[in-house]
């Protein structure tokens, strides 16, 4: 085999694994995924057609009150950095703790929502998943 059929066979190798590459990653965000512990719990739970309607109600609420606690734990943070009265770190921190009374009437909330099986379902997603505490185990 001469040095030119040789060079030709390494780029077209070259080009196939490429494309191939480029094809996976183009496609990837088409694969089915979960989106995040949403479609996880009710497909985990077997929540029904009421279940998935309230359930989504819970966290449209969840996520404002989220999003308005965010909003002014943002504003401490800076309040906190450019003063130097403890009075800031005060209300930061009640802040955070806002946020944890938050989650945890969330996950009351879901509770709320199951039948007895899927509450012994949902305290094992909790414990295995980790599921609203950031790391998974």
């Amino acid at each position: 085999m001469n040095k030119q059929k040789f060079y030709i066979i390494i780029i077209a190798v070259l080009v196939l694994i490429n494309l191939t590459f480029m094809l996976l990653f183009f496609n990837q965000n088409k694969l089915p995924h979960h989106k995040g512990h949403k479609n996880m719990i009710i497909e985990a739970l077997g929540f029904d057609d009421e279940q998935i309607e309230q359930y989504n109600l819970l966290i449209t609420d969840h996520k404002h009150l989220m999003h308005k606690i965010d909003n002014e734990l943002h504003d401490l943070r800076e309040s906190y950095f450019l003063t130097t009265t403890d009075s800031s770190s005060i209300l930061l921190s009640n802040s955070y703790m806002l946020v944890e009374s938050v989650n945890k009437n969330h996950i009351n909330d879901i509770m709320e929502l199951c039948n007895s099986s899927q509450k012994e379902e949902f305290i094992i997603l909790i414990k295995e998943k980790s599921l609203f505490f950031g790391r998974k185990k």
